[in-house]
């Protein structure tokens, strides 16, 4: 089963610039763990974001099942319309693994990697309430208010919050101990440093103006 996804697992290389890490579940051969890195200059920048897929047999005539891991540990909000929270079994909603819309999966053409990289570049994106619910046409102040909350989500939870879990080892070793390594030099990178500081300053001056204008509260969560 391994052999048969790994031929199927396209754009190697191009997931490994993208922040895309996968590696396999040691005692079940059809379960892959993912860690997708948040790209520069969205919400999700720096964030560290953990999917489980779990294959059946008939991969690839059926696409594997998408499971998002969410990250609480200071806020509790939703990062992403389109991932869902722990007690709704971190659905994933997306056309390509037919959750979401048009099924768009080929047997033919659709691979794990295509999976791997829509994550990134249809869920983790700027702006992710109007893409994440394209129907609704919603107003500029709803869409800014909810990408300043996935703002403070992103570095309480999926970057500082994710970091606090890995070094008390009270986050599930199943999902993260594959990415220890990866997480701690990205994290102690010297140019990564300094984008953390800024994110975090940026972050900060932010909230200040928010809360100015009444329209956040003293712990950053947004006044809908």
């Amino acid at each position: 089963m391994k052999q048969k996804l790994f031929q199927h697992l396209k754009h190697a290389q191009k997931l490994k610039r993208e922040g895309i890490h996968i590696e396999p579940d040691e005692k079940d051969t059809n379960r892959f763990y993912a860690m997708i890195i948040g790209g520069i200059d969205t919400p999700y920048q720096h964030g560290f974001y953990m999917f489980t897929f779990d294959f059946t047999r008939d991969y690839p005539t059926y696409p594997p099942e998408v499971t998002f891991h969410n990250t609480n540990i200071v806020n509790r909000g939703r990062v992403h319309p389109n991932c869902y929270q722990s007690a709704l079994k971190g659905k994933v909603c997306l056309s390509l693994i037919g959750t979401w819309g048009k099924n768009t999966w080929d047997p033919n053409t659709s691979s794990f990697g295509e999976i791997l990289l829509n994550l990134k570049a249809i869920i983790l994106v700027n702006d992710p309430l109007q893409n994440g619910e394209p129907p609704y046409m919603h107003s500029l102040y709803l869409r800014d208010s909810y990408t300043y909350s996935v703002k403070v989500l992103n570095m309480m939870d999926y970057f500082l919050g994710t970091y606090i879990k890995m070094m008390d080892n009270t986050y599930n070793d199943k999902f993260i101990e594959p990415f220890k390594d990866i997480i701690m030099n990205y994290v102690q990178d010297e140019d990564n440093k300094k984008s953390f500081i800024k994110m975090y300053n940026d972050l900060v001056l932010s909230t200040k103006i928010n809360m100015k204008n009444e329209c956040v509260i003293a712990d950053g969560r947004f006044i809908q």
